[in-house]
């Protein structure tokens, strides 16, 4: 009964870190390029409207419709907010991680199972408290893609068959 929640929850809570971890670089990746372009657009466009012959008419304007695209989709996606909120809620799994860590190298193992018990609670209140908003399809789809070409075995929160063959 304690193996098979003690890999369960390695499971669940790697599982859970991963999927935020890579939503989190997604949005990272995403908010830099964006907010960086639409600064330099902003500024060519206010260059432009201030001296009014830095760029060419027709220039100016299609820098000012891309700006426009571009806030729009900033506005519309937030990307920054996106990878703000995905750290939250990896931080938060990390936090689980580091008490299912702590129970695991304990050395009693008689609450061993009861601590991995109020462990499994406490994420499953934490699961129940979380809003249908906060998943994203197409983060949980790059999640799947980088499990299956990247992480492979490696995604559990411990690589317990490697500490096993050790001793630890």
């Amino acid at each position: 009964m304690v193996k098979r929640l003690e890999n369960k929850l390695n499971a669940d809570i790697g599982f859970a870190w991963w999927n935020k971890y890579v939503a989190a670089a997604f949005w990272s990746n995403l908010s830099l390029p964006l907010n960086l372009t639409i600064t330099l657009l902003t500024a060519l466009t206010t260059a432009q409207t201030a001296t009014e012959n830095l760029l060419p008419r027709k220039s100016y304007v299609a820098l000012s419709i891309v700006a426009l695209v571009i806030s729009v989709l900033n506005t519309f996606f937030r990307p920054h907010t996106q990878m703000m909120e995905n750290i939250k809620v990896m931080s938060k799994w990390t936090e689980f991680g580091n008490k299912f860590e702590s129970i695991y190298y304990s050395d009693s193992d008689r609450s061993r199972l009861k601590e991995y018990q109020a462990l499994q609670n406490e994420i499953n209140m934490y699961e129940n408290s979380q809003s249908p908003e906060s998943r994203n399809f197409l983060t949980d789809l790059i999640h799947i893609v980088v499990r299956a070409s990247c992480l492979k075995k490696r995604d559990k929160w411990l690589d317990t068959t490697t500490l096993d063959n050790l001793n630890i």
